[in-house]
């Protein structure tokens, strides 16, 4: 909230840095909760439709690892797809300031 706060007011107080880190981690937030939505999505797809099976389907073990792969995914493909401005901060002015 304190990071909206600063970019709603029109100037960035926090530098580059910062700045770029924010980018990157509302990225990776983002996509990582949608890829949650779609991995409970798919939970309740099993266990609705083959309900007697479900239990050896899914297991916590397996959940905890496609939750892990998942957040590890989003991770890795939202800092390569911005690894310029990890590289340059401040060369994609993406913040106001």
């Amino acid at each position: 909230m304190y990071f909206q706060i600063l970019l709603i007011q029109g100037c960035w107080f926090l530098g580059d840095l910062m700045c770029v880190l924010y980018v990157v981690f509302d990225f990776i937030i983002t996509s990582a909760s949608i890829g949650n939505m779609v991995l409970i999505s798919v939970d309740r797809y099993v266990a609705i439709c083959d309900p007697l099976r479900y239990p050896t389907k899914v297991t916590q073990k397996r959940v905890k690892i496609c939750v892990c792969l998942c957040w590890l995914f989003s991770s890795l493909c939202n800092t390569l797809f911005l690894k310029d401005n990890l590289k340059e901060p401040g060369r994609y002015n993406s913040c106001i300031g």
